[in-house]
């Protein structure tokens, strides 16, 4: 059996990492896209010093956000003060993701070149930065805006509005519900969200194409 790639993608606080997890344990490999954006962003990634050196000249002279935070750090860049320095900067946000996408696609390339089965790449921006086409097809985790921010607020520390602010900046939550292939809704308790990662597991291996649920 070959490998089959699908996406994953919700928005935060949607429940994506707890889908990816259970749909692990059916047997998918996953691939984490925000774990790959930590290590191209440590000093342990082989291209970080070239990489380092060109964002600090791209970014020129900004190498410490509006709190003070130096940019770059003995663990590897900062990437809170990085968040901090392009949020309002949609060029600095653009060379940035010029920059770390390539890198990315490229490890993620090297993580399922042996692999076989299912392979569920959780992305958080995927259709932001129109990555669909790289996939089979794209499974959403949704849940209501308000439950989303909840979640997230919770689990960061931050405020309710400063996360819908993040929120605000992607594509919505229902515009990706319209997008999906495969839809998961995560409104409700664990059990019922098991249910439905399975019904989606079954399609997909049956090689359907239905959203879940109707």
């Amino acid at each position: 059996m070959g490998k089959r790639i699908f996406g994953l993608t919700g928005v935060i606080g949607s429940g994506k990492s707890t889908v990816a997890a259970i749909f692990a344990e059916m047997g998918a490999k996953i691939v984490d896209a925000d774990a790959l954006s930590r290590y191209v962003t440590s000093p342990d990634y082989e291209n970080y010093p070239a990489l380092v050196d060109r964002l600090e000249t791209v970014l020129g002279k900004k190498t410490l956000d509006a709190t003070g935070r130096p940019l770059r750090t003995p663990e590897g860049i900062d990437r809170k003060a990085l968040a901090n320095l392009v949020f309002n900067d949609s060029e600095s946000l653009k060379l940035l993701n010029e920059m770390i996408h390539p890198e990315i696609h490229r490890l993620f390339l090297r993580e399922v070149e042996n692999a076989r089965g299912i392979v569920i790449y959780d992305v958080p921006l995927l259709f932001e930065n129109n990555m669909h086409s790289m996939f089979e097809a794209v499974i959403v985790v949704y849940a209501y805006p308000e439950i989303c921010a909840q979640r997230a607020a919770f689990r960061s520390h931050q405020s309710v509005s400063e996360i819908k602010k993040r929120m605000d900046r992607q594509i919505s939550i229902e515009k990706k519900k319209e997008m999906a292939d495969y839809l998961i809704e995560n409104n409700s308790d664990i059990s019922v969200l098991r249910s439905q990662v399975r019904a989606v597991w079954e399609e997909i291996n049956n090689g359907n194409k239905k959203n879940i649920p109707d």
